[in-house]
């Protein structure tokens, strides 16, 4: 990265259009302590159950997915913030096509 910042006026539109039936995703920052990546899913798409190594932060940017953490489930839409700890178990399930940013801290 040159400049000493990154700016994205719409990160959305960073990724064309969610083909049916599938998931996109984009590498917004990568640096040595951040990973950032956008993704973007079809209405029904999932993530199974997995664990990150790093603490994850994930943004709601369109639509609705619910999470589960743990042995929660949370409603995920445009504004949220979760924070996950390392090793605390995750899934996503997408109610409807579904964007999130997520950051890995390292």
């Amino acid at each position: 990265m040159e400049k000493q910042y990154l700016y994205l006026a719409d990160v959305v539109s960073q990724l064309p259009e969610i083909p049916r039936d599938s998931v996109l995703s984009q590498s917004v920052l990568k640096e040595d302590r951040l990973d950032v990546t956008l993704f973007r899913f079809d209405a029904g798409q999932e993530l199974r159950e997995h664990t990150s190594a790093y603490p994850a932060i994930v943004q709601a940017l369109e639509g609705e997915a619910t999470m589960t953490v743990g042995k929660d489930k949370v409603l995920l839409k445009p504004g949220s913030y979760l924070y996950i700890a390392p090793g605390q178990p995750h899934a996503l399930t997408c109610i409807m096509p579904f964007a999130m940013l997520i950051t890995l801290v390292k």
